[in-house]
Parts: structure tokens; C-alpha cells; sequence
């Protein structure tokens, strides 16, 4: 089941105080998509994150999950709805969720994994995690570093 709602949500959200729609994106692809969170700073910067299945399209950009598992993302846009950064979290079972992003443009992300022992972000190792249900808090700086 697609969750494209998520994606309307946040649009909507995003465009409360205005009186014209500012921008707009359309989560899209194969399999099942779920945006988990959303959030904003004083600057009109979005980070969103969620999970995917087998392949994701986002702000023209897509991704693709070669684990047959849930991967994790979450995508940065500026005040005009362009990306700014993404990063895709693979692993098996691993889901992106509760952005919050301050005025600097910091990122903080919650990566869940429900199975195996590592998850990597856009191929560098973030994890080596061994218990049952593990979690780790993730802070990304304004260029997604």
C-alpha cells in the first residue's frame, strides 16, 4: 500500500502560512514508500525521512534497494524545494524516522534496524550493531556530512 498521503501531509504542512503553494514534491516508485517524519527550521529548509522497498523517487532524484528489505532515506530540501542532500540507509530491515533540523541547517535523524548485524549510509559503515531491535541517533551537518 502506498502511503503518497505522507508526502501530501507535509506539502500541506509545509504551506500552512501561505496563501499560494510555495513548492511541492511527490514521493513515487515500486514497492512500498512511507514518509515517517517531517520537519522544518526558521530558514524554509525540510528534512524528510521515511523507508522504501524496492525503488523510491524523491526531488528527481531515485533510489533503489538491492536488499530485498525496508532501506531508510532522508532527503534535505531548501526554502525553494530543491534537494540539498539525500542519504539512503541499506541494511536489512532499516528505517529512517523523527527529523528535526535547527537553524543552521544541522540534521538529527533516528535509524531503526529490525534485523541483521550493520547498516551503511550511501556506503560508508554507520553501524555495527548486535542487539535486537538497535536504534542510533545520526547528526548530519548542512551539507549532509
Amino acid at each position: 500500500m502506498k502511503h503518497v498521503f505522507a508526502c501530501l501531509f507535509y506539502t500541506l504542512a509545509w504551506c500552512v502560512c501561505a496563501q499560494d503553494l510555495q513548492w511541492s514534491n511527490v514521493l513515487s516508485g515500486q514497492g512500498e514508500e512511507t514518509v515517517c517524519g517531517a520537519a522544518s527550521n526558521a530558514n524554509g529548509q525540510l528534512a524528510v525521512c521515511g523507508q522504501f522497498q524496492t525503488t523510491m523517487a524523491l526531488g528527481g532524484i531515485q533510489l533503489t534497494n538491492s536488499t530485498g528489505d525496508y532501506n531508510g532515506f532522508v532527503f534535505v530540501f531548501n526554502s525553494s524545494g530543491a534537494v540539498q542532500w539525500h542519504k539512503q540507509f541499506t541494511g536489512q530491515n532499516v528505517e529512517c524516522a523523527g527529523p528535526a533540523i535547527d537553524a543552521v541547517g544541522n540534521v538529527y535523524v533516528l535509524v531503526n534496524r529490525r534485523s541483521g548485524s550493520t547498516f551503511s549510509f550511501n556506503g560508508g559503515t554507520a553501524g555495527n550493531l548486535t542487539w535486537s531491535y538497535p536504534a542510533a541517533f545520526i547528526k548530519f551537518d548542512g551539507a549532509g556530512n
